[in-house]
Order: C-alpha cells, then sequence, then structure tokens
C-alpha cells in the first residue's frame, strides 16, 4: 500500500506509457484520485466501525461497497482502453516493421492518415495517438509499451472476471451462468478493502 503523503499523482500516470495523452492520462488519475481520497476514507471509517463494537455501520458499508464497485469499473474501462490503443500500436509497429524501407514512408504516412480520419469529429480538445503512432519506428518506444501490456495482463484478467460478477451477475466467459453473490464482498481486517 502506498501512503498518501509518498504518492505523487502526476510522476505515477506519466510513467504508465500512453499517458502522455491528456485524456487518459486523466482517466488514469482519477482512478487513482478516488482511492487516495475516497475510498480509503470510506475503508477506514469501516474499519474503525468494526474493531469499534465488532460491526460495520449498515451505511459505511453500503457506502463502500458502491463505491469500490464503481472503482473496478472504472479501472476495467482504463485498462481496457490502454489494451485497445496499445494493442494497436504494438500490431501497426510489427507491420511497419516488415514493409520494405524504400515504402517506410508511405506506409507511415497512411497509418498516421488514417489516425487523423479517425479524430475528424474532434474540433477543439488536443489528441494524442496520431502523436503516438509517429514513434512506431523507435523500438524503445515499442519496448516499453509491450512491457508495460505484458506486465498488466493478470491484472487485466482479474479486473475482467471481477467485473463481469459485479456488472452483469454472471462467471466470465459463460454466458449466462449465474455469478455466485454478485456485488456481495467482505472486508478485509487488514486494509478495509472489500474482497
Amino acid at each position: 500500500m502506498v501512503k498518501r503523503e509518498d504518492f505523487n499523482l502526476f510522476t505515477w500516470s506519466m510513467g504508465v506509457p500512453l499517458c502522455e495523452d491528456v485524456w487518459l492520462g486523466m482517466q488514469l488519475r482519477n482512478i487513482a484520485i478516488v482511492d487516495l481520497g475516497l475510498l480509503r476514507d470510506i475503508e477506514s471509517a469501516a474499519m474503525q466501525s468494526y474493531f469499534a463494537d465488532d460491526r460495520i455501520d449498515r451505511n459505511t458499508l453500503m457506502l463502500l461497497s458502491a463505491t469500490s464497485q464503481m472503482w473496478v469499473y472504472s479501472l476495467y474501462e482504463f485498462m481496457r482502453t490502454w489494451r485497445s490503443k496499445a494493442k494497436h500500436i504494438l500490431k501497426t509497429a510489427a507491420e511497419y516493421e516488415t514493409v520494405a524501407p524504400r515504402k517506410k514512408k508511405k506506409f507511415l504516412q497512411q497509418v498516421l492518415d488514417n489516425a487523423e480520419g479517425k479524430h475528424k469529429f474532434v474540433r477543439i480538445a488536443p489528441h494524442f495517438y496520431r502523436e503516438q503512432l509517429t514513434k512506431i519506428d523507435n523500438p524503445a518506444f515499442v519496448a516499453t509499451i509491450q512491457k508495460y501490456y505484458d506486465d498488466i495482463a493478470g491484472l487485466f484478467g482479474e479486473v475482467s472476471i471481477l467485473r463481469v460478477a459485479l456488472a452483469k451477475h454472471e462467471v466470465e466467459g459463460k454466458p449466462g451462468f449465474a455469478a455466485e453473490a454478485p456485488g456481495y464482498g467482505r472486508m478485509s481486517y487488514w486494509t478495509g478493502s472489500l474482497y
């Protein structure tokens, strides 16, 4: 667990590849803000309530449960969005490597034009995806994305399974099969978080 006083939100979020994109970085920072500025306080209140009289105040428990579920949904959506962008960049970089040297410039221009076309409805807000795609010829850039993609694969799988149980009341990969007590969680007496 990271202590609040030891955590720098912007340094942390800028350490995540592709999060120099203002909107993707903001989405990631919002998840951390909810965790550090709201959820941990609710977890602490739940633990204090439990240790005071061997039970958790119902309103605190309901707030903890609801906020925890919304946090999981947000984390899942960030990871899904990040992985989608990363997959496209990695796939495009792999394709770029197979292009004959004399055709690389034309290939990259087509990729960039396609990316620009997908932002045609964005009128005033900046967008960053095209700029990220300009770096597909940089092996260090691509390796950083690949490493982070690989590093979060297990976490993404766990969050995905949890999200399906919470949101759809189903077992991941088994449409129609009911999840066990969807939305029900027990509080950890060590951290106050639900599990």
